[in-house]
């Protein structure tokens, strides 16, 4: 049993955990450090983590967007965004995960200036809160259109991909 301590005495002195007490508060201090709060995209049963070190923005209400003619289906056309002109992905078609359809999806715009776009998916960002503990060693089967861009993968209720965006848009399958 824990033995009590006045609180003048507790005021005036200094306290020396036990071992398992200061073991335990080490490992909790280490899960807590390495907690990730991040936005996720879910296209279909996949989550993809946004990068926390670039702008995003939901794109608010049906958005007019340019189709472009003769373009693959993934490339859904062009948005002007506050002034930006930017390509319209779909990543339910880029990655072959059928969702929703296109009159339900809502868009996202990713980065900013001349690195920004937008992209149509079923559901708003989620906000995820991953440890250590939700992190897989290795790759999991993930569609081929993004196996090579995946730099980590975490297990919650869903599957999240750490991917690198950036490299996934500008790759020679989805260069506009």
């Amino acid at each position: 049993m824990t033995e009590l301590v006045l609180p003048s005495e507790a005021l005036s002195g200094s306290f020396v955990l036990s071992p398992a007490d200061d073991d335990k508060n080490q490992a909790e201090q280490t899960k807590f450090a390495a907690t990730i709060v991040a936005y996720g995209l879910i296209v279909g049963n996949l989550g993809l983590l946004l990068p926390t070190n670039t702008a995003s923005m939901v794109v608010e209400g049906k958005v007019p967007f340019c189709e472009l003619p003769n373009t693959p289906v993934w490339l859904q056309g062009m948005v002007n965004i506050n002034g930006n002109i930017l390509p319209v992905f779909n990543l339910g078609a880029m990655l072959g995960i059928t969702e929703t359809e296109s009159s339900e999806l809502k868009m996202v715009m990713i980065g900013h200036g001349e690195d920004a776009l937008a992209v149509t998916v079923a559901n708003l960002p989620v906000r995820v809160r991953l440890n250590s503990t939700h992190q897989l060693i290795g790759k999991p089967p993930l569609p081929a259109a993004l196996q090579p861009f995946a730099k980590g993968c975490y297990k919650t209720e869903r599957l999240w991909v750490d991917w690198d965006v950036q490299e996934f848009f500008s790759s020679s399958g989805a260069h506009v």
